[in-house]
């Protein structure tokens, strides 16, 4: 981050673990930096080595850059097959992926919907135009739902392939 009071005070601090900046300057204007935090960690499925650091666990998540509270941060847009999508609006640091839970199921990745704006805007590659944020859905009659996206059909019961 770059914290100054003026140009000639310039300081560039490095985020601790746990924490990140997407953008050295946000805050920044005509010379001079207001101080300002490192963005927290989000609690799950992230690992923030401090600076710039920013590493998803989850396999297919998408994570994008936004503004919040006047600073840009990571949001997530996007959480495989399987997942359900967590998002909080104005807490960003509690975006997660959370699979599925036994007795439920998803054959969809989750969207976070999103303006036009956001998305022309963004570099993630995903489908711009989804208006729905696929969740987990109840286990079906006559079948069994460990978690995740594995819907397993029960002795005696058959399920349409389409």
């Amino acid at each position: 981050l770059l914290v100054n009071t003026s140009v000639s005070s310039q300081t560039c601090l490095r985020c601790p673990p746990g924490s990140y900046s997407t953008n050295p300057t946000d805050g920044c204007d005509q010379g001079s930096c207001r101080d300002r935090k490192c963005n927290a960690c989000p609690s799950a499925g992230v690992t923030c080595a401090g600076g710039d650091g920013f590493e998803a666990h989850v396999r297919g998540s998408v994570w994008i850059d936004e503004m919040s509270g006047g600073s840009s941060v990571k949001r997530l847009a996007e959480c495989p097959v399987g997942m359900s999508l967590i998002r909080e609006q104005q807490s960003p640091s509690w975006d997660a992926c959370e699979e599925c839970p036994v007795g439920s199921y998803s054959l969809d990745a989750a969207f976070y919907p999103r303006s036009d704006a956001e998305s022309a805007s963004s570099s993630s590659t995903s489908p711009s135009n989804r208006s729905l944020v696929p969740q987990c859905l109840a286990c079906p009659a006559g079948a069994t739902c460990p978690g995740g996206q594995r819907v397993v059909v029960n002795e005696g019961h058959w399920r349409a392939e389409g």
